[in-house]
């Protein structure tokens, strides 16, 4: 086994040992082009590389595991196209307000401690001094 020759701020030399490289690097498996490999599939190509040099064979059952997280992110992927994000209300249309001030009432409801402002009392008209009339005397 090789040593690499390490030397501490103190001057004491310690090996440290070390593995080199193999003399074959391992290549990964190619995916097929033209798409992008699903989750399933990339975790059964690792899987595959990972026992490969060791020369085992996967089981029957971790290979389901892999087709089973696709079979499982498809069914979620169906499940979230299903959910319809509601659609904004262009500005300024009469939905829109209607929309905006529904939002702006409730939000003024939940908040404690406001509490709605009063309608003015409509003021009656002031009649200037000189034109009311005075009695005869």
């Amino acid at each position: 086994m090789p040593y690499l020759d390490y030397t501490n701020e103190n001057g004491v030399v310690s090996k440290i040992e070390w593995t080199p490289l193999s003399e074959k690097p391992i290549k990964p498996s190619k995916t097929p082009l033209g798409r992008a490999p699903t989750l399933g599939e990339e975790v059964e190509t690792l899987m595959r590389d990972w026992y490969k040099p060791r020369n085992m064979t996967i089981t029957p059952s971790e290979i389901q595991a892999c087709r089973q997280i696709d079979i499982d992110e498809a069914a979620q992927q169906k499940k979230d196209a299903a959910i319809v994000a509601p659609t904004p209300f262009t500005y300024g249309t009469p939905e829109f307000w209607k929309d905006w001030w529904a939002k702006k009432r409730a939000k003024g409801a939940l908040e404690p401690g406001v509490e709605p402002k009063a309608k003015p009392k409509p003021k009656t008209p002031r009649v200037p001094k000189s034109a009311k009339q005075s009695a005869p005397a």
